[in-house]
């Protein structure tokens, strides 16, 4: 037996080494099978390594032809600010090799993206499994700028310009490759653990900011050679986190916002030179930007900042700053630090001095300190021997130091809304010069001899100031182009002013001229000549010579014809004559076919001349306050008029010659006798405003809500024919504003079903009802219903959704009362009504009306001062509530600004303060009085 057994337990060993064996062969097998076959992995990765190629490819020709297109989505709204920052006056300081920087890190990042795809899918050369993974993480070589700084790596090269969301190379989330060993002691390894599981919101957060980045890229545009991007007028309250994935983005615009502050992450921006986040809510500049060591523009004009840190002193490429608009009281320190700065704005401020430091800013060209409260301008500023321009209008100046002659290459000098009584003589020493503002001031003369030294002088403003003749000198200044004297007491033009070959615009408005000399006839180079409210009783025949003229405006004068000279000008896109006595024009004005404008207002035309319909080109005609009585059949030929006014003539019935305008946006025929309108009026596809108030109309013209693309309709009629009722056809219509003010409407329900009305004017009606219909408008947005006869609300009033503000002043409410009401938001008005006649406000009308029986004036007059009523508040309502008949009504406005004062105070004001009040005041009687009420109330709610 012991021979069995030992037999048989040889033979189990045998079979289980045998097994073994076997299992091990197996393995090995399978093992230099794999070795042999290409892994699957290994092929994914093949394909995802050529679809990233082809990626990349397709977004560096992306930006190839954006770059050769130079336009994009967005730059339309971008040109003109970066024009502004390129302009030769304020420098053009954008360098050039934007595209060049980014073809080269194009370029780097395909290489690397190249490199590490070509690593990650070859096999290993020891018959290892070769298993290729895509997020193997290899540094990328390291390169320096000039600063020594680390240039763009190619991963953030990738982040900036891949149109795919990318993989994390974060450590935790890498497999190293996996290779099987021949052991005798088998261990099984899940490759599952070896892989976090990875955070959904995390990988949600991923793509939402891959997204945004892509539909950012989209955006992108190259201006002057830079890569920029503008979210200009988005109201954004925050900056798009996907833009500080931009890397090479050069310029931002993000003007016109809400931004309340700028990010950190700004700095992640290392490329920016122009930065633009003017009109938004910043209180501060964040330091952040302080790490931009490249930006050169920085425009935070319109905000609410106050200083700047000491850390912008490290901007040292810094050549444009704008400030302007914000609440600096004086220049922050470190911008004297700024040595290349060549622009510097702080105007609109509170500055009320420039210390001496500025004259370390020695490459300055602009300073703006226009609109502070400078009462001195500081020598040092005339140290800046190169400086270009100086704007100092809206201070306190009276007079200029002297060494403001070592400003030799000034050519801008803007002293407007001053307190100047003379020209400075300093300024005639600024022989270069070439433009001069001085408008504004108490200047009642020029020095004569001095003028003469102003040999480059183009430009001359000397609006509203006290002046009473044009120097002959004047007219010696042969390069001037542009003369501004309006708003002075000069009443006569020099026949010297021929001399004046060069100028092109000559403002004399608001003077005593009488005559026009001809000598001015001989500066044929002038395109502007405005000489409104003067005393003009011609225009002289000479003024044909001026064949370069482009707007004539002789409003307000003294004119009763109209000489045939403006008919030449056949250049001419403006021409005002209202408010003279002209009948007529001759017949050679249709001539003037290049005519845009004009204005006949205020004058005695019987009839529209018919020499209008000959000037094809005319867009805007107004003949307001005439004595038109009818049009004619000609009009109907003005194919590219969009604007008439005819309101205050005698017309008696609807011009049908105007139905047949298809270009006609705007009409007003207000003020007329008009009685119907014509049912062609439905063929004015292009009319959106019309106005037809203070007309004879017997009830409301139905065909207007037939014209289909009409958008406000004014119908009041307060100097007409007041209607009774609205049309139920206003459900036709698509009007988005409905002014129906000053007539005896009492029902609104025909409006309830215009499904497009946004505003509501009807007002000074005898509406006594809102139907609850009215507020279950989707687009109503703005409801003026003051001064009617409305004594309550309907429950749902704060139902519409897009109500934003009712008017309800001068209408006997019961409930709510007038001081809910006065706000105009819709929410507490409809609260109140829904609360059921809240207890404890009735109660408090009850006391109101009690108290306006029982109070005198005298103690009237003790409850202000005890609720400290201002002594103006206490005189505005005596005195408009004055004597015993109107004291009621005294002592109920009283109340009702007490509780009103209160509930902006977030202070108690109810019974309880009433009562105690009175009781202080010893008017123990009334006080009783209301107890007891009170006490009633609470004992009858049980």
């Amino acid at each position: 037996m012991a021979d069995d057994d030992q037999s048989i337990h040889s033979q189990q060993q045998q079979s289980i080494h045998s097994q073994q064996q076997q299992s091990i062969h197996s393995q090995n097998q399978q093992s230099i099978h794999s070795q042999k076959q290409p892994s699957t992995h290994s092929q994914q990765q093949q394909s995802i390594h050529s679809q990233q190629q082809q990626s990349t490819h397709s977004q560096v020709e992306q930006d190839s032809a954006l770059n050769q297109n130079d336009s994009v989505i967005g730059e339309a709204d971008v040109e003109d600010q970066l024009q502004n920052y390129a302009e030769p006056r304020i420098g053009d300081f954008i360098s050039r090799d934007g595209s060049e920087a980014v073809s080269r890190s194009l370029a780097s990042a395909s290489e690397w993206t190249g490199a590490s795809a070509e690593v990650s899918t070859q096999p290993e050369e020891d018959g290892g499994s070769g298993t290729a993974v895509d997020d193997v993480d290899e540094e990328p070589p390291e390169t320096n700028d000039e600063d020594g700084q680390s240039a763009l790596s190619a991963e953030d090269s990738k982040d900036a310009y891949s149109t795919t969301p990318h993989r994390s190379t974060s450590s935790q989330y890498l497999v190293a490759p996996f290779r099987s060993t021949i052991s005798l002691d088998i261990h099984t390894v899940d490759l599952v653990d070896l892989v976090p599981t990875v955070d959904p919101e995390q990988l949600a957060a991923e793509q939402k900011l891959a997204a945004e980045t892509k539909a950012l890229r989209s955006e992108l545009f190259f201006k002057h050679d830079k890569l920029c991007l503008s979210v200009n007028g988005q109201a954004l309250e925050q900056v798009p986190e996907a833009v500080f994935e931009l890397k090479d983005l050069q310029c931002l615009f993000i003007a016109n916002n809400q931004l309340t502050d700028l990010p950190h992450e700004i700095s992640n921006l290392r490329k920016i030179e122009v930065l633009a986040v003017q009109q938004n809510q910043l209180t501060t500049v964040n330091s952040a930007v302080c790490n931009l060591r490249g930006l050169q523009i920085l425009d935070f004009s319109d905000n609410k900042v106050e200083t700047l840190c000491i850390a912008f002193t490290y901007l040292k490429q810094m050549v444009q700053l704008i400030a302007s608009g914000n609440q600096f009281a004086e220049i922050p320190r470190c911008v004297f630090k700024m040595g290349r700065l060549q622009v510097l704005g702080f105007s609109r401020n509170r500055i009320k001095a420039i210390p001496p430091d500025i004259a370390l800013l020695q490459n300055l060209q602009v300073l703006a300190m226009e609109q502070n409260e400078l009462d001195v301008l500081t020598p040092y500023v005339c140290a800046i021997h190169g400086l270009q321009r100086l704007q100092l209008g809206g201070n306190n100046l009276t007079s200029l130091p002297h060494e403001l002659e070592n400003l030799i290459y000034l050519k801008q000098l803007l002293l407007d809304d001053n307190e100047f009584e003379i020209v400075p003589v300093q300024v005639f020493w600024l022989e270069q010069l070439e433009e001069l503002s001085l408008s504004n001031n108490t200047i009642r003369s020029l020095q004569c001899d001095q003028l003469g030294r102003l040999r480059h002088l183009r430009v001359l403003g000397l609006n509203y100031n006290h002046l009473t003749a044009i120097p002959v000198e004047l007219c010696n200044l042969h390069t001037l182009e542009v003369i501004g004297l309006e708003g002075n007491r000069i009443a006569h033009i020099p026949p010297q002013i021929k001399k004046l070959c060069r100028l092109t615009e000559l403002y004399l408005g608001f003077n005593h001229v009488a005559e026009i000399p001809e000598e001015l006839c001989l500066c044929t180079r002038i395109t502007t000549l405005s000489l409104p409210h003067n005393r003009l009783t011609r225009l002289p025949v000479e003024l044909k010579n001026l064949r370069n003229l482009r707007m004539l405006d002789v409003d307000n004068n003294d004119l009763d014809y109209m000489t045939q000279g403006v008919c030449v000008f056949d250049r001419m896109t403006h021409f005002t004559f209202a408010h003279n006595r002209v009948a007529d024009l001759p017949d050679e004005f249709g001539n003037v076919d290049a005519l845009r404008s004009v204005n006949l207002s205020h004058n005695v035309f019987r009839k529209l001349p018919v020499s209008l319909c000959r000037c094809g080109k005319l867009e805007k005609l107004l003949a307001i306050d005439n004595q038109i009585e009818e049009l004619s059949h000609k009009f109907a030929d003005m194919w590219n008029l969009r604007e008439l006014e005819l309101r205050g003539n005698l017309l008696t019935h609807f011009p049908v010659e105007l139905c047949r305008l298809r270009a006609l946006e705007k009409l007003k025929l207000s003020e007329n006798r008009i009685e119907d309108v014509p049912n062609e009026i439905c063929e004015m596809t292009a009319l959106t405003d019309l106005s037809l108030s203070h007309n004879n109309f017997a009830e409301f013209p139905t065909a207007v809500c037939y014209v289909p693309n009409l958008e406000m309709f004014v119908f009041s009629q307060r100097n007409g024919r007041m209607v009774t009722s609205l049309p139920n056809d206003l459900c036709y219509s698509g009007i988005l504003y409905l002014c129906v003010q000053n007539n005896q409407i009492s029902d609104l329900r025909p409006v309830c079903r215009m499904k497009r009305l946004r505003t509501l004017w009807a007002h000074h009606n005898v509406v006594k009802r809102v139907p609850p219909e009215l507020c279950q408008m989707e687009t109503l947005s703005l409801l003026e219903l003051s001064h009617n006869l409305i004594e309550e609300l309907p429950l749902n009033f704060d139902a519409c959704p897009a109500l934003e503000h009712a008017r309800l002043l001068g209408n006997p409410l019961r409930i709510p009362p007038s001081d809910v009401t006065e706000g105009g938001r819709p929410e507490p008005i409809g609260l109140f009504v829904r609360k059921a006649l809240n207890r404890e406000d009735l109660l408090m009308m009850r006391a109101i009306d009690m108290l306006k029986k029982e109070l005198t004036k005298h103690d009237l007059r003790e409850l202000m001062r005890k609720w400290h009523f201002s002594p103006e508040v206490v005189k505005e309502l005596e005195t408009k509530y004055h004597g015993k008949d109107q004291l009621q009504e005294r002592v109920d406005q009283a109340l009702q600004l007490w509780r009103s004062l209160a509930a902006k105070a977030d202070r108690p004001a109810g019974m309880d303060q009433l009562v105690h009040t009175l009781h202080i005041l010893d008017m123990e009687a009334i006080s009783q009085k209301l107890y007891a009420m009170k006490i009633y109330s609470q004992a009858f709610r049980f």
